[in-house]
């Protein structure tokens, strides 16, 4: 029986689009299956949330989050290295069926907000009628937890739909002690589980619930609690057998975030309380609008009621969420983040509405009904204005994760004639190829390959990899070069997303590709392996091989070696005469992804000091060079050239990429005799 008694129906004549709500409303109270009279407001919230995230926040690139979940997903495991799988699972059964696009993705995360309202719905009406039910589900739709927050699909997500279901579930097993309802809580537990470790938080509360309500022996000395118990176990049993298996990732990772230091950790705590108590402030607003004149009798209820004894698990319902997760913290000194209370205040509104003895009326809803508009219907309609607002500011926060993808995929095509199926990285670049590219990479993790068991090394290398690194992250540029060997081909490009005609700021990024085996790529020109034959009157060279060079050359022409940095063109030259004076003319294009110097040198017979040496500042663009000298000789037997770059300090430079300006030239040099 509802703990508050369901009103009457109301058909007051009011004005069309009240009497029009009203009725909808009376509809709703009188329905025998008011379940169906939810559906179409659930499919029309879920239309709006993924309209809003399409307009609003689909110009840019899905969070990395959410792409990790793609990439985990894909490759079907009872685990993986950060949490447990079902938030990757759901994402991996979802593209499989469904286009592989961030507006599919957002309609993912929009239904299952839509699931998680539903557990909310089921949850009330053990307490209230059909009115308080659909009151306590409008003040969630308020809140960003159930809305703007839960539009990224992450580890987080899917606790918001089953966190209320398993409540559901073992509240109605509890009071019927009924093996179905048992078995459903068992399940829905062993799948919070799965979705993440913080879900002991809600067994903690619902233990505390099932000891401090009035019928505890009865549950206790039934079969229910143990078939729960059973059922979970058997969920949880193949995630249990991998954690044993793996040695323990999912949980060594849920204990480094209890290693912050303390101040750190307090902080932490401190804004996401206060912003997750915050997020229920429209809510909270809107109920009082709706409540009218009532709001402070019910207010003061409320406070009254949550110290009457038999209202303790009503209470702790409600509260014991946020309650052990600042215990958390205090206790093993847990850093507790805004995104670990998304699912925290599921029970909130029902557990408010029964304590305060409120009347839910046709109008108290029909108001509640009209803020929910009033706050959505202008939100949904200013969406393009916010994202094309967003957009202007974000300036050089965006990463162009969809073109990097793109062009990732088509360097490797071009180059090798073959699909992407490795790519490794800096994560958000790396997991958004595997999302965005047409050949669904699988990620890789060079750092941690215990990480991506999916995958070995020798996989890798037989088949080849991708490496995405911005221009500024040395870390990932080593580890990919090193990867990569001496085959490796690097390509630098500055790339941009776009959005109703703007252009955000380029943003420089390193592709590394280590070639699949037996790769038999075209010879390079005879002058760029090294010296030519000796010509005569004039020369002309030219290297079309990318180069990455990390070797230093001093700009200081006394402390400049033959052998430092790296050759990138050489010859023998024979001059016409005794005294002739060659013109040599040497002219390349050169990029760093840090400030550097690149340093050219002109060394003759392998002998210091060169003859010529030039140095030019460089960092996150093309940089041309072009420079020249007269080099006068008495001889007439052959002069060995050798043409020398590197960095003035540790660092990286690329040499004639493919993505620069196409006014930039090869690395050449033009040698002539005057004689």
């Amino acid at each position: 029986m509802p703990l508050v008694p369901r009103p009457e129906c109301c058909h007051a004549p009011l004005g069309w689009l009240t009497r029009q709500t009203s009725n909808w409303l009376a509809k709703l109270e009188c329905s025998a299956a008011p379940q169906q009279q939810l559906l179409p407001f659930l499919f029309l919230y879920v239309a709006a949330l993924t309209t809003f995230a399409v307009f609003a926040v689909g110009w840019g690139p899905l969070h990395h989050d959410m792409t990790e979940a793609w990439a985990w997903g894909k490759e079907f495991q009872l685990g993986y290295a950060k949490h447990p799988p079902l938030s990757a699972w759901i994402a991996g059964l979802w593209f499989a069926v469904m286009p592989r696009a961030s507006w599919s993705f957002y309609l993912l995360a929009s239904l299952n907000i839509a699931v998680a309202l539903a557990g909310v719905w089921m949850l009330a009406g053990i307490f209230l009628g059909t009115l308080g039910r659909l009151a306590s589900v409008l003040f969630l739709v308020l809140t960003p937890s159930f809305s703007l927050w839960a539009l990224k699909f992450n580890v987080n997500a899917p606790l918001i739909s089953t966190w209320p279901w398993m409540t559901y579930f073992f509240l109605r097993s509890m009071e019927t002690h009924r093996v179905g309802f048992s078995v459903f809580a068992g399940l829905l537990g062993g799948l919070a589980l799965l979705t993440k470790y913080y879900s002991l938080i809600l067994f903690g509360t619902l233990f505390m619930v099932a000891l401090l309500r009035p019928d505890r022996r009865q549950y206790f000395a039934s079969a229910a609690p143990y078939v729960t118990t059973a059922v979970g176990l058997l969920v949880l049993a193949p995630h249990i057998w991998w954690t044993l298996d793996s040695d323990f990732p999912a949980i060594d990772y849920a204990i480094s975030k209890t290693h912050y230091a303390l101040a750190e950790a307090r902080a932490s705590a401190i804004r996401s309380v206060v912003g997750g108590l915050g997020s229920l402030g429209i809510a909270a607003g809107a109920y009082a609008i709706a409540f009218g004149a009532q709001s402070w009798a019910l207010l003061r209820r409320s406070v009254a009621g949550t110290f009457e004894g038999r209202n303790a698990w009503l209470i702790w319902l409600s509260h014991g969420p946020l309650l052990l997760t600042v215990a958390a913290y205090l206790f093993v000194n847990a850093r507790i983040t805004g995104s670990f209370l998304i699912p925290a205040f599921f029970a909130t509104p029902i557990v408010f509405l029964v304590v305060s003895q409120a009347d839910v009326t046709v109008v108290v809803l029909r108001r509640l009904l009209f803020c929910v508009a009033a706050i959505w219907l202008p939100t949904l309609i200013a969406s393009p204005f916010l994202g094309y607002y967003a957009f202007t500011r974000a300036d050089r926060a965006i990463d162009p994760s969809r073109e990097i993808a793109i062009e990732a995929t088509r360097l490797w095509r071009s180059t090798f004639g073959s699909p992407l199926r490795y790519v490794a990285g800096e994560e958000p670049l790396a997991t958004a190829a595997t999302f965005y590219s047409p050949d669904a990479p699988s990620y890789i993790i060079l750092d941690r390959l215990a990480y991506s068991p999916w995958v070995t090394v020798e996989q890798a290398k037989k088949q080849g990899l991708m490496i995405i690194c911005p221009a500024s992250a040395e870390a990932c540029i080593e580890r990919g070069t090193t990867f990569a060997g001496t085959e490796g081909i690097h390509h630098a490009r500055e790339l941009a997303t776009h959005f109703l005609g703007l252009t955000s700021k380029p943003q420089p990024i390193i592709f590394i590709m280590r070639p699949p085996e037996h790769f038999s790529p075209l010879p390079p020109p005879v002058a760029a392996t090294g010296r030519s034959m000796a010509p005569t009157g004039i020369a002309r060279l030219e290297n079309r091989v990318a180069r990455r060079v990390s070797a230093v050359l001093s700009e200081d022409p006394e402390n400049a070696r033959p052998n430092d940095g790296a050759a990138f063109l050489g010859t023998s030259f024979i001059p016409r005469s005794g005294n002739s004076i060659l013109h040599v003319r040497v002219k390349a294009s050169v990029f760093a992804p840090q400030e550097n110097s690149a340093v050219f040198a002109v060394f003759i017979d392998d002998k210091s000091p060169p003859v010529k040496l030039v140095s030019k500042r460089v960092g996150s663009a093309w940089v041309p060079i072009d420079f020249s000298f007269e080099y006068p000789v008495h001889t007439t037997s052959p002069v060995a050239f050798q043409f020398r770059v590197g960095a003035s300090k540790p660092g990286i430079i690329l040499l004639n990429d493919p993505s620069r300006p196409s006014h930039f030239s090869n690395p050449s040099v033009e040698i002539t005799d005057s004689q």
